[in-house]
């Protein structure tokens, strides 16, 4: 194809066409353009392609934390009504006026 494309472009040369040269000029400038443009929108899309996963992982994570934060505040919360359980235990024994039969 690049044979075949300097082969013109000498051909053009030799016989003094310079209006079908610059054509072929034109045309070969767009052809790199348009190569370019096709590098840039791959190496966007990979772009947001690596974006994307990164946001993915980053949610995830994000999941896992608010996912182990919320098991660990009910945890803390048992814990709570346990110990008000508790305290009003002892606190109905104290307002009893039974005397305290200590055995020990």
């Amino acid at each position: 194809m690049f044979r075949f494309l300097r082969g013109l472009r000498r051909r053009l040369l030799a016989e003094k066409r310079l209006s079908q040269y610059l054509l072929y000029a034109m045309g070969e400038i767009i052809l790199v353009v348009v190569g370019i443009l096709i590098a840039i929108q791959i190496n966007s899309m990979r772009e947001e392609s690596r974006a994307r996963e990164y946001e993915e992982k980053i949610l995830k994570e994000i999941l896992t934390s608010l996912t182990s934060e919320r098991l660990r505040f009910e945890a803390y919360v048992e814990n709570a009504k346990t110990s008000e359980r508790s305290v009003g235990r002892l606190v109905a024994f104290l307002n009893e006026d039974q005397p305290v039969n200590d055995s020990v």
